[in-house]
């Protein structure tokens, strides 16, 4: 499904109406939209603001080494913040929010933690 939506907005024709519109092709996103997709048949409109990732041909993605390079990449992060908070003497966070097809998945060193069997 996201595959499919790896072109850009200058090369795909775009339909009058969706029957639903899923903003971010993070890893939920993507799901969101397959299942709506293939289970309800529905006309999905998948949107992304960032970059098409999907060929993996940038380094700071596909090598885990390299996975803190995209958050001081302009092109594939956000650069969100918070405002000065006075419990942390006035430190200002820094919120990793990666932008691009795979969301902030693009920066998370290919880790992942499975769930319980329960869920």
């Amino acid at each position: 499904m996201c595959s499919s939506a790896l072109r850009s907005s200058s090369n795909i024709r775009l339909q009058e109406s969706y029957d639903v519109i899923v903003i971010g092709t993070g890893a939920a996103g993507c799901i969101v939209s397959a299942k709506l997709a293939t289970a309800l048949g529905m006309n999905v409109l998948l949107v992304e603001a960032g970059v098409a990732t999907g060929n993996n041909d940038n380094e700071n993605i596909t090598n885990p080494a390299l996975w803190l390079n995209v958050l001081h990449n302009d092109t594939l992060e956000w650069h969100f913040h918070t405002v000065a908070q006075t419990e942390l003497n006035n430190r200002i966070i820094n919120l990793g929010f990666a932008k691009g097809t795979g969301g902030s998945a693009m920066h998370n060193a290919m880790g992942y933690v499975r769930g319980g069997q329960k869920w």
